[in-house]
């Protein structure tokens, strides 16, 4: 019955949510419980066994082991706490409940990959919260949030088509939908090396990989801060997740492509610190620190494909560290929308923010400290190529994360009126559910670790540990204060525009679509994605007119439409079986 209900009640969620008025505020309350059936089972973890539902699909299966355990308990936990903050945050929204409807079904996405024991399952709930979550990111209708959008869904598209390759293969490989099995095949199939890159870019794409991460910047900014919370606490997971899925990790050692995935991993924790700390939007500072921790965890991931016999240590701390940024990324990000009027008020939520902030930046005795600790031992057994350049590397993606975090305090206490005027009442309401997030970022962590079967020890507190902890929380206050006080008084100019990259793509494909004279043809801003009207302008073009009406002409009898349907039907299932 918990089993039915973790995945069943956001659903239903949503399906009442369609019937409310807008403004019902019991909306908050319904999306806080609909979390909870999935933090219970997550909370039990693999002590109820599996399950399968026959009327699902093509008969899905579930089950949890402890590293998806500790994922859906936090994932739950936090979208709960989130789904409770959308009461008081939406209060007066005329969007609300397209908002939270989307909410719901993305919230019933995340917890079902967190689940699902077979191939389809996961990927059916793996497209699921992938779409729903398109509602959220252009919620507010502005040029920015359709932007943002636009890149998203494009993104999303690339990353669909890439890791629905990879599950095909894996399949083929294991000759079962199973996912227990999955690795092992994996591991031993002629076209491992083709399997794995295309998890990888695949997977990548939710996780926020270099160079796939341009829509993270995008989004957390435009988005309603709890859909921020539990796209970068939880659902950016389901990446990390499809990673420790589907790679071969534990059964095969390649220490070609932990080098390589090593080097990604190090190369975005310390790029994305660079480039978020000269943001000025605290919550697009907030998406490029996620995309950093993604890429320690990346790291972490690299190691342990580089040797299976690491993989055993690897997982419990990668699952510490995932937790870890999970709730207090969470806690953050739901701390951009809680303001306070009085001055001792301020200090009380600066403080909260410290604490959270203090946790990834790996503050003694907080859960940072351990998860690091942790890294940084197994960073001793990495591949030959980073022997003895893993460990400083690490330290001064440690500094990094305090410069970019302490960069996000300083931009949060000058918030701009422009930026936090909606979200300025009721603060009240707001402030009790993350309160509870800042907590649980202090505390849950060790609690989840608990529960591993071997779980990551708490390293000796040293005077060498102590100085390697809180070095760069001092580093990062004094950098902010003595270099980017200059940045801090042009609140609102960016001295590299959020998404980076994504800026000089478009450039050159706004420069390629005015070569090619579409502009005059085609309005980028509503028409691009409208495939018929698309398709109509191609075909009137005068070099293509004249091939269609060849085409047409063979294709005007339905023995050449069934002809070429069955060729290609033959030519797909010969692929599938080659």
């Amino acid at each position: 019955m918990l089993w039915t209900a973790a995945y069943t009640a956001p659903l239903f969620a949503a399906l009442v949510l369609l019937c409310m008025r807008p403004w019902n505020t019991a909306a908050g309350a319904l999306l806080a419980a609909a979390a909870l059936p999935a933090l219970a089972l997550g909370w039990a973890g693999g002590d109820l066994g599996g399950h399968r539902a026959d009327s699902l699909l093509l008969g899905a299966e579930f089950g949890l082991d402890p590293f998806r355990a500790s994922l859906l308990t936090f994932s739950a936990f936090l979208w709960s706490l989130a789904g409770g903050f959308c009461g008081p945050y939406l209060a007066g929204d005329r969007r609300r409940k397209r908002h939270d409807v989307f909410f719901a079904l993305s919230m019933a996405g995340n917890f079902g990959l967190i689940m699902a024991a077979d191939v389809p399952t996961f990927y059916g709930f793996f497209v699921l919260m992938t779409f729903a979550s398109y509602g959220l990111v252009i919620h507010k209708g502005t040029g920015e949030a359709r932007r943002a959008a636009r890149v998203y869904l494009v993104m999303a598209i690339i990353g669909e088509i890439l890791l629905l390759a990879a599950l095909f293969l894996a399949v083929h490989a294991s000759g079962s939908f199973g996912i227990s099995g999955i690795r092992e095949a994996v591991a031993e199939s002629p076209l491992r090396d083709l399997t794995v890159a295309l998890a990888l870019a695949g997977f990548g794409v939710k996780a926020g990989a270099v160079p796939l991460y341009f829509w993270l910047p995008l989004a957390h900014p435009v988005a309603p801060t709890p859909a921020s919370a539990v796209l970068s606490g939880a659902m950016i997971k389901a990446g990390l997740l499809g990673w420790y899925h589907f790679l071969p990790l534990g059964e095969a050692s390649l220490p070609a492509w932990g080098a390589g995935i090593i080097g990604a991993g190090i190369f975005a924790a310390l790029w994305a610190a660079a480039v978020g700390t000269f943001q000025t939007h605290p919550k697009t500072i907030l998406a490029y620190s996620s995309i950093s921790q993604m890429g320690v965890m990346t790291t972490l991931l690299g190691i342990g494909l580089s040797d299976n016999a690491l993989w055993p240590a690897v997982a419990p701390a990668l699952a510490l560290y995932a937790a870890m940024h999970g709730l207090a990324k969470g806690a953050l990000f739901l701390g951009t929308a809680v303001h306070a009027a009085g001055h001792l008020a301020r200090i009380a939520v600066l403080g909260a923010h410290g604490i959270a902030a203090l946790v990834i930046v790996g503050a003694p005795p907080l859960a940072g400290f351990v998860a690091k600790f942790a890294l940084k031992d197994l960073a001793e057994h990495a591949p030959s190529v980073w022997a003895g350049l893993l460990p400083p590397l690490i330290t001064v993606s440690g500094f990094a994360t305090a410069l970019l975090l302490t960069r996000f305090l300083w931009a949060s206490t000058g918030a701009s009126p422009q930026e936090t005027k909606r979200d300025t009442e009721p603060a009240a309401a707001r402030a009790l559910p993350w309160a509870l997030s800042v907590a649980a970022a202090a505390a849950g962590p060790f609690v989840l670790n608990g529960r591993h079967d071997a779980p990551v020890d708490f390293p000796s507190i040293t005077a060498g540990s102590l100085f390697a902890s809180i070095a760069p929380v001092a580093v990062g206050g004094l950098f902010i204060v003595v270099v980017m006080r200059s940045v801090a008084a042009r609140p609102h100019v960016p001295l590299v525009p959020p998404g980076d990259f994504i800026v000089l793509i478009e450039k050159i494909l706004g420069q390629l679509r005015r070569a090619l004279r579409f502009g005059e043809r085609i309005n980028p801003h509503y028409e691009w994605l409208n495939i018929v009207q698309l398709s109509d302008r191609i075909i009137a073009f005068e070099t293509t007119q004249a091939w269609v009406d060849r085409v047409e002409a063979r294709l005007e009898t339905w023995k050449w439409v069934g002809f070429f349907f069955i060729l290609f039907t033959l030519g797909f299932l010969a692929l599938l079986f080659v």
